[in-house]
C-alpha cells in the first residue's frame, strides 16, 4: 500500500465517521423534539389544572358566601332570590366545573371503570337543581362537557328508577 491508498482509507473513514455523527445528531434532534413536545404538553396541562383549581376555589367561596354571589351573577333566574338559591347555583356550578376539569384529564381516566360516568348520570337523574342549572347555564361550559351531559340522557343511572337526565 502506498501513501495515496492510506490517504484514501483515512479520508473514507473520516467521511464514514462524519456520516455517523450526522445520523446521531439527527436522532438526538428528533428525540429532543419529542421531549420538547411532551414538556410543552405537560406545562399546558399543569397550567390548565391550576386555572381549574382556582375556578373551584372561587366556586367554593360562593358556596360558603351565597349572599355575595348575587352581586356578581345577579339574581337566580332559576331558583329565586334567596341566599339558599344562590348556594344551590354555586354548588351546581362547582360540580360542573369539577366535571369539566375531569374531562380535560379523560385520557388518563376510564370514566366508566372509575365510576365518574355513572356518578354524573345518577346526579343528573336525581337532582332537579343540577338539571335546571344545566338547562339555563349550559352555554358557560366547554363543548366536551355539553356533549357529555347531553349524552347522560341516554343513560340510566345505576340504582335509580327515576327519569332520564334533564
Amino acid at each position: 500500500m502506498n501513501l495515496q491508498d492510506w490517504l484514501f482509507i483515512v479520508t473514507a473513514a473520516a467521511a464514514v465517521g462524519q456520516v455517523g455523527a450526522l445520523v446521531a445528531l439527527v436522532l438526538q434532534l428528533r428525540d429532543m423534539r419529542k421531549q420538547t413536545k411532551a414538556s410543552t404538553a405537560a406545562t399546558r396541562n399543569s397550567t390548565r389544572m391550576n386555572v381549574w383549581l382556582e375556578m373551584l376555589t372561587i366556586d367554593r367561596f360562593f358556596c360558603e358566601h351565597p349572599e355575595l354571589r348575587e352581586h356578581f351573577y345577579g339574581s337566580s333566574k332559576v331558583f329565586g332570590d334567596s341566599p339558599q338559591a344562590q348556594q344551590w347555583e354555586a354548588t351546581a356550578e362547582m360540580v360542573l366545573d369539577f366535571a369539566e376539569c375531569m374531562l380535560t384529564q379523560r385520557e388518563h381516566l376510564d370514566w366508566q371503570a372509575d365510576g365518574w360516568g355513572p356518578y354524573y348520570a345518577k346526579l343528573f337523574n336525581e337532582s332537579e337543581i343540577m338539571r335546571k342549572f344545566w338547562q339555563h347555564n349550559h352555554f358557560w361550559f366547554k363543548k366536551d362537557l355539553r356533549d357529555f351531559i347531553d349524552n347522560l340522557e341516554k343513560q340510566e343511572s345505576p340504582g335509580s328508577g327515576k327519569h332520564k337526565a334533564r
